[in-house]
This record gives C-alpha cells, structure tokens and sequence, in this order.
C-alpha cells in the first residue's frame, strides 16, 4: 500500500461527516451537519465540486476497486507463472506492477 493509500484510509478510519456531499456555487453541504464555503480561492465553483466528489463514499469505493483490481492481478500473475514459468511476459509485467506500489518489498500486500 503507498503512503496516498494509508493517509485515505486513515482519514477514513477517522470517521468524516457522511454524505451526501453536494455543492451549490462555491458551497459545498455534507449530511445534515452543514457545509462550508470556498472563498479566497481561484475557481471556489470548481474546488467545491471537487471536493464534494471526492466524498468519503467516492474514496472508500475507488479504494474497494483498487483493492480487487489488485487482488485480480495478483492472482493472474501467479496462474500465469504457474502455467507459463516465471520468465513470461505476462509474469514479469505483474510482478512489476505489484512490486512498484511495494516499493520493491514482497508482493503478497
């Protein structure tokens, strides 16, 4: 897991206000909880949807996915590496893959 991965998750872990997250002009409202707005920054409009899109549910889910994209890899890898030897293409590309988020550590996560 890289650092951007285990601060998202921390941040999660940490329990922000849920959703729904929306915006209106350079407001943006979570919840019932209330909001806030973008002021003394360029495109406030533009921040604020983006920030309202990037919302605690829209993090967990592309975490999710990343994680069972990870998984799919993984075990791609080593179905082809047991079929087609660890010197195939597609198991070198794999085992690149895993171990450049690893930072060069073991790949298993």
């Amino acid at each position: 897991m890289t650092e951007v991965h285990a601060e998202l998750r921390a941040a999660l872990e940490a329990g922000p206000t849920p959703g729904p997250w929306q915006t209106y002009e350079k407001r943006v409202f979570f919840g019932r909880e209330g909001g806030f707005c973008l002021h003394d920054c360029p495109q406030p409009s533009e921040n604020a949807a983006y920030i309202a899109a990037a919302n605690p549910e829209a993090i967990r889910a592309l975490l999710a996915e990343r994680d069972a994209l990870r998984e799919a890899l993984w075990v791609a890898t080593e179905h082809n590496a047991l079929h087609f030897g660890e010197s195939h293409n597609t198991v070198i590309q794999g085992r690149a893959a895993l171990a450049q988020e690893q930072g060069g550590r073991d790949v298993t996560d």
